[in-house]
């Protein structure tokens, strides 16, 4: 995502592939989303007028082959569920958001029995924005790649959702098809896909239910979970061009591990704004997916803010209570 500087406390991360964001006023409950962007509440800046034009977030290069080195997973953690079931907390969460014209896809995993809620969207494709960073970082431990300088730039690429780490590395993840080799590795073929556009990558599609069942197994696999669970807890309060991150799970959880995700790269291109937040909560137990679509005159107040209200209902408290 093209960002630049999203204040607290409902800021997403950015990515180079992606649309220029400025800063967001601090947190409050969003307000419902209108039809006219004329009329609606003006961020305090929006995201550049120039982003119609912009190429797409990343040109990042694709030249390296990774190894194809791999390592079995872990037997000890029990399977996720493949299909999402019903739950009174995740509905009511996802219906904090469509109930004010925002959409939205919602999924918790429950780590230690593998049990999967989803609500609204969970089904659905959003763009991924910087999240997927977490595969290529994971692809790159699988296949032995993360070690000296490049573990150091993978984990900025992480802990503050740098874009330039990610153009770094991203050639050596498979660029472009990172989403469905990862996929393939981990047999979750709801994951998502691949960019609509060669080298964009924060216009990745994942999906929420999909993103979650990526969690759990990650978290069993002894290759990754080491490293990227001390990069996800590791995340800054502002990202490394100056986004607030801790909008969404950080502000229900404050010691959540998380990948955030912000922009305006789905194939609607500048017409909506997209903000996620996901990882692990509640002393890494239960694996989350809040992905979230609105307006794009919304992008810098009522989006962000609506993902913090979606995380906020899912735990009550700062506890996750799904069902």
């Amino acid at each position: 995502m093209f960002a630049t500087g999203i204040l607290p406390p409902d800021g997403n991360d950015s990515d180079t592939g992606s649309r220029s964001s400025s800063s967001i006023a601090p947190a409050q409950e969003a307000a419902p989303a209108t039809s006219s962007g004329a009329e609606a509440a003006s961020p305090a800046t929006s995201p550049s007028s120039s982003a119609a034009t912009s190429p797409p977030r990343s040109s990042a290069r694709a030249s390296a082959t990774p190894s194809q080195t791999e390592s079995p997973l872990a037997k000890t953690a029990p399977s996720p569920a493949r299909v999402p079931v019903g739950g009174a907390g995740v509905q009511a969460a996802a219906d904090y958001a469509t109930s004010r014209g925002y959409r939205a896809g919602v999924a918790v995993l429950d780590t230690k029995t593998g049990k999967l809620w989803g609500a609204s969207e969970h089904s659905a494709r959003f763009a991924s924005e910087s999240v997927v960073k977490v595969f290529v970082a994971t692809r790159l431990l699988l296949t032995g790649q993360l070690t000296g300088d490049r573990a150091d730039i993978a984990f900025r690429m992480i802990a503050q959702s740098d874009d330039g780490a990610m153009d770094a590395l991203y050639g050596f993840a498979g660029a472009d098809q990172v989403t469905p080799w990862i996929a393939d590795h981990y047999d979750i073929p709801d994951l998502g896909a691949p960019p609509a556009q060669v080298g964009w990558w924060s216009n990745a599609k994942i999906t929420a239910a999909g993103l979650v069942r990526f969690y759990a197994k990650v978290k069993a696999d002894p290759k990754v979970w080491p490293w990227l669970s001390k990069a996800m807890h590791a995340a800054t309060e502002y990202g490394s061009d100056g986004t607030y991150q801790f909008f969404g799970l950080k502000q229900a959880d404050p010691n959540a591990a998380i990948k955030q995700g912000w922009g305006q790269d789905d194939d609607d291109w500048s017409a909506a704004s997209d903000f996620n937040s996901t990882g692990f909560v509640n002393s890494d137990r239960y694996a989350v997916a809040i992905l979230v679509k609105g307006p794009p005159y919304e992008y810098n107040s009522g989006t962000p803010a609506t993902v913090t209200g979606i995380a906020k209902r899912l735990m009550p408290g700062g506890v996750m209570r799904p069902g």
